[in-house]
């Protein structure tokens, strides 16, 4: 898959960084309990059943942290049309897009649909 899908993927995802994110967001039990853990360095799985709201659940993560991290320092990938990438090319290709030192500075990494991404357990862990 061409780096140039991949860009073009970010950019239309993470609409924040552009401009305003709208959403339509109803409350749940479950953002709530998520929220507890979300200033602690660590990977969090929110899984369940298709359609339920999980992608609404972290784009309201993001507009909720947008002013703390930054617009630029919170990224979105959905996993949905790229199953044979590496998630090592999402962070290079975030980290050139956007002109970041991913080893630097406070960053939040939202992976939808992550378990279509071949060996994305290992690839995680690293």
């Amino acid at each position: 898959m061409a780096n140039e899908e991949i860009i073009s993927a970010m950019q239309a995802a993470n609409k924040w960084w552009r401009g305003e994110l709208q959403l339509d967001f109803k409350p749940r039990q479950i953002y709530y309990e998520m929220q507890k853990f979300l200033p602690e360095r660590q990977i969090m799985a929110l899984v369940g059943l298709r359609r339920t709201g999980k992608t609404t659940i972290l784009l309201k993560i993001v507009q909720d942290h947008l002013a703390t991290l930054g617009r630029e320092n919170i990224i979105y990938f959905s996993f949905d049309e790229f199953k044979a990438v590496k998630l090592r090319l999402i962070l290079q290709e975030y980290s050139r897009l956007m002109g970041k030192r991913l080893d630097t500075g406070r960053y939040m990494f939202l992976f939808d649909e992550i378990q279509k991404l071949e060996g994305w357990e290992e690839q995680l862990k690293s």
